[in-house]
């Protein structure tokens, strides 16, 4: 008996919604471009844009959540439409295309070198994309891009000695497209250098790896190389830094465990970034963990310069706030006294007015004037008396 064959678009619609999410954007394009009723269900599917937008523009989806009713399809295509205002239709196809991890797509386009340089608004590059969704496949394309401009013309090898012009060799291109420490020790027997320098920031193979994040291979370089553990930029700016600006808290922990200078600064006269240690530039940046690290292992706020903690979480802000408090009630030495606050130990005294004022204060911001959830954050710290007895020590006797 023949029977009539069901049409794909009779599906429940509850079935077409859960197909029709796993599609990627270029892939619904050609759906809706085909079908009209595949058309209709997609922009009426406000799940499958909403996940869309949250996967395409990340930078934006959580403030434009916070709004309430929104309509995602629309949200979509204005968004869209300007971080890609100032891209060619077929870059912004390459965009989309590494933040849906569709690795055989960017094979068919064969894009080029000078395709990773390319920006959206919000100021980052494919490249920097690509990193961020961190598909190794994607990667690996892109670092294999990367390598047809460095082969000779005559010898079809690499040439580790090419640089472009802000300097990148194939050591730079193996290094932000996260190869593995094999294919970097590989380029470094032909011939690379552990002090390459690139842009005019004159940072190195060290600094990229410790910003990325690359553990193993900041592992490996220093092992290799002790002195880059303090190598400087043009900015007299260490691994130890890059590493605490971009958040990198394990390789943050390494450095320190190697010896690393806590209090290196960027020195940029004049700019709004100098003289900021590893601890601001976490702060700033709203690394809650790095600085959590950095205040474990005894690097302390200095009085000169205000931490940004309006990014930090409430446990990690209400830290530095009192490391910020504590040395300030240090002007008088009438009565000696020594505490432990947070891993750092701080010896110094004070006058009866002193420590009144100090102790007022303390109870104020941590114990009982706290807001409870301030309080369950501190539980650990509570139950072991540390916070107690801090404020017993500067309570007048």
């Amino acid at each position: 008996m023949l029977r009539k064959q069901a049409s794909f678009n009779q599906l429940p619609i509850e079935i077409l919604f859960e197909i029709y999410s796993y599609l990627s954007l270029e892939q619904a394009s050609v759906v809706t471009a085909v079908s009209k009723i595949s058309n209709k269900i997609i922009q009426g599917n406000l799940f499958f844009w909403k996940k869309k937008y949250e996967r395409h523009f990340p930078h934006l989806y959580d403030d434009l959540t916070s709004q309430g009713n929104i309509n995602w399809y629309a949200e979509f295509r204005k968004t869209y439409a300007e971080e890609y205002k100032d891209l060619s239709t077929d870059d912004r196809r390459l965009f989309s295309l590494v933040k849906e991890s569709d690795v055989e797509s960017l094979q068919a386009k064969k894009i080029v070198l000078a395709s990773f340089n390319k920006k959206d608004k919000s100021g980052k590059s494919l490249l920097n994309w690509a990193q961020k969704v961190g598909n190794q496949q994607v990667l690996n394309y892109f670092y294999q891009t990367a390598q047809a401009s460095y082969i000779t013309e005559n010898q079809y090898i690499v040439d580790v000695s090419k640089v472009d012009e802000y300097g990148r060799t194939i050591l730079y291109w193996a290094l932000t497209c996260y190869q593995d420490y094999e294919q970097i020790a590989l380029l470094l027997l032909q011939g690379s250098k552990f002090d390459e320098k690139y842009f005019t920031m004159q940072y190195q193979p060290i600094h990229i790896a410790a910003q990325e994040g690359r553990l193993n291979v900041v592992q490996k370089l220093i092992q290799n190389k002790p002195e880059l553990l303090e190598q400087v930029d043009a900015c007299g700016q260490t691994p130890l830094l890059w590493a605490a600006a971009k958040g990198r808290a394990e390789v943050v922990d390494y450095l320190i465990s190697k010896g690393a200078n806590l209090n290196v600064s960027s020195n940029h006269p004049g700019g709004k970034d100098h003289g900021k240690t590893p601890l601001y530039w976490a702060a700033d940046n709203g690394y809650s963990g790095v600085v959590e690290t950095l205040l474990k292992h005894g690097i302390t706020p200095s009085l000169a310069k205000t931490i940004d903690k309006s990014k930090l979480n409430e446990k990690v802000k209400a830290e530095v706030e009192l490391l910020e408090y504590i040395p300030k009630r240090s002007s008088q030495s009438k009565y000696k006294t020594s505490f432990t606050l947070f891993y750092h130990k701080f010896n110094f005294g004070f006058s009866k007015k002193e420590k009144l004022n100090a102790a007022n204060a303390l109870k104020n911001v941590v114990l009982n004037g706290a807001d409870k959830s301030i309080l369950d954050l501190y539980k650990k710290e509570l139950n072991n008396g540390d916070l107690g007895s801090i404020y017993r020590s500067l309570r007048v006797r």
